[in-house]
């Protein structure tokens, strides 16, 4: 149901852009959009490259429309299917308006994060650090992470989360929300995600297959 709220708001406020989220694999970023969400819209899991499509995920505001686009997580391939997954993720960079490079507050930043670093060091975008999953971290390795992030590109703005415990979320809305140009809603209101219903439901069990098969069945599932 279209709000009035939603459909009042004057074309010379309205803000609206899309948000590529980045970063090594199991970093957080399906967890972070689900939770953005508010809803399960991108599967997950423990295994590395789960993330296979690349998903646009739609969070409608009353003065902004927000485009999260979920990639595979950037690592060094291993085989043609890593080379097309960094492919896909490496695309996703082009024409958005704002990076978003999430760095795990729980594991050390190495030649990974150094590698995903200088990839989305050249793009025109804003850039955001996101340090995530900062419930299994304390402050002074949180700090440590920041620090170290820092030395690695040029951020724009810093936010730390907590996706599966909710922990500054809107934090991250409102920090990219900042950086959203001018612009008309891109999707209709409504819609939460370009997939379609064919899509999800085939991702979803995939999802299950995945956590429940382990080495029982081809990855390529």
């Amino acid at each position: 149901m279209t709000s009035s709220n939603q459909t009042n708001v004057s074309n010379d406020d309205f803000r609206s852009g899309f948000v590529t989220l980045v970063g090594r694999p199991n970093a957080g970023k399906s967890t972070l959009i689900n939770a953005v969400m508010g809803e399960k819209v991108a599967i997950t899991s423990g295994t590395p490259q789960t993330t296979r499509h690349r998903l646009r995920a739609v969070l409608d505001r009353p003065n902004s429309q927000l485009v999260l686009v979920d990639t595979p997580g950037l690592h060094k391939p291993q085989d043609a299917l890593g080379e097309e997954l960094n492919n896909a993720a490496i695309k996703a960079l082009r024409d958005v308006d704002v990076v978003a490079m999430l760095v795990d507050a729980s594991k050390p930043i190495g030649k990974g994060d150094a590698w995903v670093a200088k990839l989305i060091e050249s793009v025109s975008a804003h850039k955001i650090l996101v340090i995530t999953k900062a419930d299994l971290s304390n402050y002074q390795e949180i700090e440590n992470q920041i620090t170290r992030a820092k030395r690695l590109v040029d951020f724009d703005d810093i936010v730390v989360v907590s996706a599966m415990k909710r922990f500054n979320i809107e934090g991250f809305v409102s920090s990219v929300s900042q950086f959203l140009p001018k612009g008309p809603r891109w999707f209709p209101v409504g819609m939460r995600t370009d997939q379609s219903i064919e899509t999800v439901i085939s991702e979803f069990i995939r999802e299950k297959v995945i956590r429940t098969t382990f080495d029982e069945l081809p990855y390529s599932v």
